[in-house]
């Protein structure tokens, strides 16, 4: 029974943290060194019924560094690096019987990541509350852990190098009173398969297979303070999310190429907080994707349409 095979895969993640404040506390620094640690201990079903050990243990070190600079209490900068290991989970190591097959050989995944960011949020008394966000990513990958394959099956694989070139964009506002939120992100990202050698040396230069490059989120709350209470909050939010089309396998390949289409779906919850001492009470009734548009996840699986849910929670 290949179902009986040995699964075991332990992960220990350690590290240590060094923080520095300089300059009156407006330059923050954290340096860190982790140690990951993995035993993966299993069996492989072969053809002629009986099993084949594949015991391997992964050890490796990591460490970064991030800086903050504050140039003034509401702007400020921030950058930091990492030489970073993701090691393989349970799923992406054993699947899921189907559609995810197993891939007993899968590595950890080795990445040189930068980010670079600038971040401001303040109080402008005629205009109420403006916060906007700028980041900017570069990530280079060693054995970059993707999902591969078809319609029917498919398997976590290694691709020997990739590179992920992105930005990140937010913007928000408050009005005065705060009786109105805005908010909206978008996220770019160029992450694009390197490798010269290897079984995916072919598709070098395609983008990365299951995974969205352009998507964001926009949301609008509206709300109201001592309704019914001295204590109490009403709040009505609606919040959109987009994700632009992508493919599901490599784009290189063929001319009828699976992808999960373009989806924009929208939400709208109605929430009434009572704030006590020491109780806290809450109601939210949500509708979510509100259209019933089609929605999927990043293996094409269709999502459910629209759904109603109603959340009570007391806090003591």
């Amino acid at each position: 029974d290949a179902l009986a095979a040995e699964r075991h895969l332990g992960t220990i993640v350690s590290g240590v943290e060094y923080q520095a404040k300089l300059l009156d506390e407006r330059l923050e620094n954290a340096a860190f060194v982790k140690d990951y640690v993995q035993i993966l201990r299993s069996e492989d079903p072969l053809s002629t019924g009986v099993f084949r050990r594949r015991d391997r243990d992964n050890h490796r070190f990591g460490l970064g560094d991030s800086l903050r600079y504050a140039f003034a209490d509401w702007i400020y900068a921030k950058a930091s690096y990492e030489w970073a290991t993701r090691l393989p989970t349970p799923d992406e190591v054993f699947g899921n019987a189907f559609p995810v097959r197993p891939n007993l050989e899968l590595q950890p995944e080795l990445s040189h990541n930068l980010n670079l960011g600038v971040t401001a949020n303040g109080d402008v008394s005629s205009l109420g509350q403006l916060r906007g966000d700028v980041n900017g990513f570069l990530r280079n990958a060693d054995r970059l852990i993707v999902l591969v394959g078809d319609d029917e099956a498919a398997t976590y694989q290694n691709v020997y190098s990739a590179r992920s070139l992105g930005v990140e964009l937010a913007a928000g506002w408050t009005s005065p009173g705060e009786y109105v939120a805005l908010d909206g992100n978008v996220t770019w990202v160029d992450f694009r398969n390197t490798s010269s050698d290897g079984p995916f040396a072919a598709n070098k230069g395609d983008r990365i297979p299951n995974r969205p490059y352009l998507f964001g989120t926009g949301s609008a709350r509206l709300q109201k303070r001592q309704v019914a209470a001295a204590n109490d909050e009403l709040s009505l939010t609606w919040t959109s999310r987009y994700v632009h089309e992508f493919y599901r396998g490599w784009e290189g390949l063929g001319t009828n190429k699976l992808t999960v289409p373009a989806q924009l779906v929208h939400a709208v919850a109605l929430t009434y907080v009572v704030r006590g001492q020491p109780t806290e009470l809450s109601f939210t009734g949500e509708a979510q994707n509100v259209t019933n548009a089609a929605a999927f996840d990043v293996f094409g699986v269709p999502r459910p349409g629209r759904a109603i849910y109603f959340k009570a929670t007391a806090s003591l």
